[in-house]
């Protein structure tokens, strides 16, 4: 199979996030008061819906199997999912930690952009994947709780919020 040239990579994948949202949503969105207790969990279960039928329809369109896609019946497969989840969170955690420390955006896209590069520079075996998750997630939880208790430049402990007076220029608002 040709690989796919990256400025069409990209506009492929932007195109398919936003029609899995809009369509993965839109039932929620039209039948449920955003007051309601399922608004959002349903709203995520159908972005993951759409997206499972995307990938099925573009490796349908790209005449590949459906098993290539790796989706297959395993006893480990639920602990994946909870794993991936909980690791979610825990580079959600970090991320925002960042963004608390130095007040501003940039350092939340570095930690996020971080994560990428590790995983494309750091590459685990298929048969390692579950362990991959406990380790990521916990590495993005250590990374968290360290840059939240991390030191000033004056070395005093960055506890009441005011770490991003001290933060470079590049971070500043």
């Amino acid at each position: 199979m040709r690989p796919t040239h990256p400025v069409w990579a990209v506009l492929i994948t932007v195109v398919a996030m936003l029609t899995q949202v809009i369509i993965g949503t839109a039932p929620v969105v039209l039948l449920l008061d955003r007051d309601n207790v399922l608004y959002r969990p349903l709203g995520m279960i159908g972005i993951t819906l759409a997206s499972l039928g995307l990938v099925c329809l573009i490796r349908r369109l790209g005449r590949q199997p459906w098993r290539g896609v790796g989706l297959t019946r395993s006893w480990r497969a639920p602990l994946h999912l909870l794993l991936g989840v909980v690791q979610a969170t825990a580079l959600g955690f970090a991320c925002a930690a960042a963004r608390a420390r130095t007040g501003a955006l940039w350092a939340a896209v570095g930690v996020h952009t971080g994560s990428h590069i590790a995983n494309m520079l750091l590459p685990t075996r298929d048969i390692a994947y579950g362990v991959q998750l406990v380790i990521v997630t916990g590495a993005f939880c250590v990374t968290g709780l360290l840059i939240l208790v991390g030191r000033r430049r004056n070395g005093t402990a960055a506890t009441d919020g005011t770490a991003r007076t001290t933060a470079p220029s590049l971070f500043r608002r």
